[in-house]
């Protein structure tokens, strides 16, 4: 397996994303990237990016990355953009960073919101992975 990387994992009713990354941004880096591939989203990357700045407080990793997902959701529905991560950084209390949006082009289905339910971060010598169940 990767040093990093994303995949679906079977779930009953709505989409479970599983992601692995050496560090914790890159494991919200793979995140997002996982649920833009998952949805079927395409962005038209001629246009000139929008860039958003992201302040979000997030006292463990859970709630991280969760409210980060959710966070490129709520851009996504309000902006009609996706926006992929520049820079990242997380102090253990607030996720910080820089976003770049581009007009969405396609989306084949529609991710609602990252959920709580039967989620699971962890780290090791190897890294972080994490189980997030997505609302479709």
């Amino acid at each position: 397996m990767s040093k990093a990387g994303f995949r679906e994992r079977e779930h009953t009713a709505d989409w479970a994303l599983e992601v692995w990354a050496p560090g914790f941004v890159g494991l919200l880096e793979q995140a997002a990237r996982g649920v833009e591939h998952l949805s079927g989203t395409r962005v038209d990357e001629t246009a000139p990016p929008v860039t958003h700045r992201l302040s979000l407080p997030a006292e463990d990793a859970e709630t991280a990355l969760v409210e980060f997902l959710n966070e490129l959701l709520f851009l996504r529905d309000v902006h009609g953009r996706w926006y992929r991560p520049v820079h990242l950084a997380w102090d253990g209390k607030l996720l910080q960073g820089e976003l770049r949006g581009f007009p969405i082009a396609e989306v084949e289905k529609e991710v609602k919101a990252a959920t709580y339910h039967n989620l699971h971060v962890s780290h090791d010598q190897n890294g972080w992975r994490a189980v997030v169940v997505l609302d479709v």
